[in-house]
């Protein structure tokens, strides 16, 4: 019972004055499939290979790129960032992160300006942002069941 006690003073010490805002970074302009050659045997299966890892690559290299403009533009204004599960596809869209971040009240405005400057950075990489919040911060809490008591 102590142990879930001071995680709950944790938590209620981290959010107090935040509020949480979802941060979803999508991929676009990019085929999540490569055209397979025709014909069968080991050049299908290399191609499918090498297909398969070009994808990982510039997966890869988007996310760094992500986390980096990220840094950059965003974690001078946030108490936390916390990655949420993905989903495979929105719309259009490749869902690279998904991000839950705790933001305080008074940084609500600058954070406004600073997702416009994030965005606008991310185009030229073919990244979009999907802004939603502020919610309660649901995404901070402690996992109580799974302390031993």
């Amino acid at each position: 019972a102590n142990r879930s006690q001071a995680l709950l003073d944790e938590y209620f010490t981290l959010v107090r004055g935040c509020g949480e805002w979802g941060l979803r970074i999508r991929v676009h302009g990019e085929a999540l499939e490569e055209p397979a050659p025709s014909g069968s045997g080991l050049a299908w299966l290399q191609h499918r290979r090498d297909a398969a890892r070009r994808r990982q690559e510039r997966r890869r290299d988007r996310l760094e790129t992500a986390l980096a403009l990220l840094a950059t533009h965003l974690d001078d204004l946030l108490r936390a960032r916390s990655e949420r599960p993905l989903s495979a596809r929105e719309d259009d869209a490749e869902l690279l992160l998904n991000l839950a971040l705790l933001v305080p009240f008074a940084a609500e405005d600058a954070l406004e300006g600073a997702l416009q400057a994030l965005d606008q950075a991310m185009a030229p990489h073919g990244l979009s942002l999907r802004v939603s919040g502020p919610w309660a911060p649901y995404s901070f809490r402690p996992r109580l069941g799974e302390v031993a008591l």
